[in-house]
């Protein structure tokens, strides 16, 4: 605002002196003209010897020479010579003009001098005036920049502490973080240890496992023993995890051979250890006591097993369910025992199960002895043992247990295929109608066609 005054004044001052000059300008082209009529009727004046001629010319000089100050003062001297020229020439009226020129000039001079004056007094108080603005506008400036500084001087404060204190806070901020970082990389290594640690017990048991695996193979019957006993036949064993609870057994004497499904308590390590030791009942049974008859073979193998853990502190009711059956291939008789697991033998397309006692192998508070059945097949006969892995098994789109009904009708709806085709169609079928699912047990499945 006050630069805005400022430039006002200025203005005004310059445009009031642009006015003078134009003006004196133009003044100065009409008094060059009027200057030099003047001189012309000076010269006539000087020139002329008659004093009425020059009488008129000194009236006429006077009366062009009253425009400029200095003209002015030379009409006031000529309107004297006048006045002397009338009272040499005693010519009253002469007199009178003369008195009347010079009287009129006296006036023009001092109407001039003090429009001058006038003139000159306001452009002095124009000047004071213009001086105090300037004065005024500097102390207003200086006001406005002591004020600004002062401004500055705060702003430059107030930075430098919100500064100091962001540097503060960064500071500290960086030593949480740094702090933070420390724990996480402490907990880090912590972990990475305990994963190091973790990975070798893994790799251990897996070891571990991997070993029982190839123990628990070795006790298995291999599939090339199983043919040479029983050329149409199929095994289909799926274990839930690396070693498994339920195993598949096979032993044979002269014209007899003996085969079962087994299905010990539990699955994984607890159930593979359990393997080992109702497999091992199985073969003394059999080996070292010669027993033939699968009842008899029963009933030892769950005496055996009872008497394996019969020192222990802990009371272990763990043990086994099996469908253990003997073919004499003379006589094509089947002889059948089992405990809580049944045998499906088909005959011309029709199914029948025979149901198992219902007892394990093992330690059980209401042991009986188990009761042996005899069947007489003909060629084309199929017998199935089983466990409880395959028709427990959830899956299907409505995710339902299989149960054994389903199970029944697809190995009669196998009936036209092989062994070997029947075995690998159960295989598809189950892997299909799981799905995504988990096997929930072992999966153990023999068939025998006579």
């Amino acid at each position: 605002m006050q630069q805005k005054i400022k430039t006002a004044i200025f203005n005004q001052h310059y445009l009031l002196l642009g006015f003078v000059f134009v003006l004196s300008f133009c003044q100065l082209q009409g008094y060059a003209k009027e200057k030099q009529r003047v001189d012309a009727l000076i010269q006539s004046y000087n020139q002329s010897k008659s004093k009425q001629v020059r009488f008129n010319l000194l009236l006429e000089i006077i009366e062009k020479s009253d425009s400029t100050d200095e003209c002015v003062t030379q009409a006031v001297n000529y309107a004297d010579t006048a006045i002397a020229l009338a009272i040499e020439s005693k010519n009253k009226s002469w007199l009178i003009a003369a008195f009347n020129a010079h009287q009129r000039v006296s006036l023009s001079k001092n109407k001039f001098d003090n429009i001058k004056k006038e003139l000159q007094y306001k452009a002095h108080l124009q000047e004071e005036s213009f001086e105090e603005m300037e004065r005024q506008i500097a102390e207003s400036n200086q006001k406005e920049l002591s004020i600004l500084e002062a401004s500055q001087e705060k702003i430059y404060q107030t930075a430098v502490f919100f500064g100091i204190i962001i540097f503060v806070l960064t500071i500290i901020s960086l030593l949480v973080v740094y702090k933070k970082y420390l724990i996480i990389k402490s907990q880090n290594l912590i972990i990475e240890k305990q994963k190091h640690v973790v990975e070798e017990k893994n790799l251990d048991i897996t070891k571990s496992i991997e070993y029982a695996l190839r123990i628990q193979s070795a006790i298995l019957p291999p599939l090339k023993i199983v043919k040479q006993n029983i050329e149409d036949s199929f095994i289909l064993y799926l274990p839930k995890a690396i070693v498994a609870g339920d195993f598949y057994w096979m032993e044979a004497s002269n014209d007899t051979v003996l085969f079962a499904a087994c299905d010990c308590t539990g699955h994984g390590i607890p159930g593979a250890m359990m393997t080992v030791v109702c497999h091992n009942a199985l073969n003394r049974a059999v080996r070292e006591y010669n027993l033939k008859q699968p009842a008899e073979i029963l009933n030892k193998t769950a005496q055996i097993v009872a008497n394996n853990f019969s020192s222990s502190e802990i009371d272990i009711n763990d043990g086994m369910d099996i469908s253990l059956c003997s073919f004499n291939f003379k006589t094509r008789v089947v002889e059948w025992a089992g405990a809580n697991s049944p045998i499906w033998i088909v005959q011309n397309n029709q199914l029948t199960e025979t149901k198992a006692d219902k007892q394990p192998i093992g330690r059980f508070h209401d042991y009986k002895e188990f009761t042996n059945h005899k069947f007489s097949l003909n060629v084309g006969d199929s017998i199935y043992l089983i466990t409880d892995g395959f028709s427990d098994q959830y899956g299907g789109e409505l995710k339902k247990k299989l149960t054994r009904k389903k199970f029944k009708e697809l190995i009669v709806s196998y009936q036209h295929l092989s062994m070997i085709k029947q075995g690998e169609a159960l295989n598809d079928f189950i892997l299909n109608y799981k799905g995504d699912e988990d096997q929930i047990d072992d999966i153990l499945v023999m068939g025998v066609k006579l």
